[in-house]
Order: C-alpha cells, then sequence, then structure tokens
C-alpha cells in the first residue's frame, strides 16, 4: 500500500501556497496535489509557492520525470509567474527537484530549493517569496 498524503493552504494575503506532503512523495502525489490547489476557491494565478518535501520517501521513475515534464509544458499558459520554494531534507529530494527545474525553461516561474539540514532556512525562503518575516504562516510547515 502506498502512503502519500498532503495539506496545503492558500494564503492570499502572503500571495502564496504552502503545502506540505508526507510519505511518499511521487508523481501520483504531485499530480493530485496540484489538482487539489487548483480546485480550491482561492485558488489564483500567479499565487507563489512553498512546498515542504521534508520526511518524504522520494520515489520517482524516469518515465515519471518525462510525464511531469509534458505537464509543466501543457499548463504553461494557465499558470501565471510565480516562484517555487522547496523544503527538503536529503540529497534524492534535492537532485530530483534539480532535474524537474532543468526542464522548465520557462521565465514565468523561478525555482529555489532550500535545505533544512543546513540550519535555519525560514528567513531566507520568506524573503525569497517576498512575504514579511513576521508574517504566520502554517503550522505543517517544517521551517527552522
Amino acid at each position: 500500500m502506498r502512503n502519500s498524503s498532503f495539506e496545503f493552504f492558500i494564503d492570499l494575503p502572503a500571495n502564496c501556497i504552502f503545502a506540505k506532503h508526507y510519505g511518499i512523495f511521487d508523481l501520483e502525489a504531485s499530480i493530485t496535489r496540484g489538482k487539489a490547489v487548483a480546485a480550491d476557491d482561492c485558488w489564483q494565478k500567479g499565487l507563489n509557492r512553498m512546498i515542504d518535501l521534508t520526511g518524504c520517501v522520494i520515489d520517482w521513475e524516469t518515465e515519471d520525470v518525462r510525464t511531469m515534464s509534458d505537464i509543466i509544458s501543457s499548463q504553461a499558459s494557465s499558470r501565471g509567474t510565480y516562484r517555487e520554494a522547496f523544503l527538503v531534507d536529503s540529497l534524492l529530494a534535492h537532485g530530483l527537484l534539480r532535474i524537474l527545474d532543468g526542464i522548465d525553461p520557462s521565465p514565468t516561474i523561478e525555482y529555489q530549493i532550500f535545505d533544512n539540514r543546513k540550519g535555519a532556512v525560514r528567513g531566507d525562503i520568506l524573503n525569497w517569496l517576498q512575504v514579511d518575516a513576521n508574517h504566520s504562516i502554517p503550522g505543517f510547515i517544517s521551517l527552522l
């Protein structure tokens, strides 16, 4: 049995979607989260994203990366301009995200990976996402 779940919060004052994955992070988990966020009444183009993958088991095959590349390309015109910050705690997660970053040469999205193992990253992430340092973020995000 696959164990993958997530939670998210669309924070309009911060112009940001905060999301946290649990368990196995695979292509299905990524697609499911994306559909759930897009179906939320608060979703709108151009919202920045902060995706927490700390503690996840990364399970992506080569074909999954190709599929995600196709999805990213097909959605390019509908997603707007935004920044997407990923919070990781493993080399595997970091490497996967570098590959996924490389398949999207679009100038409308900026990606940045932050490694929670290197210490306090809260200020760096919030600054990069242009969220006020004193803004309250959801408790499910694992920012140090």
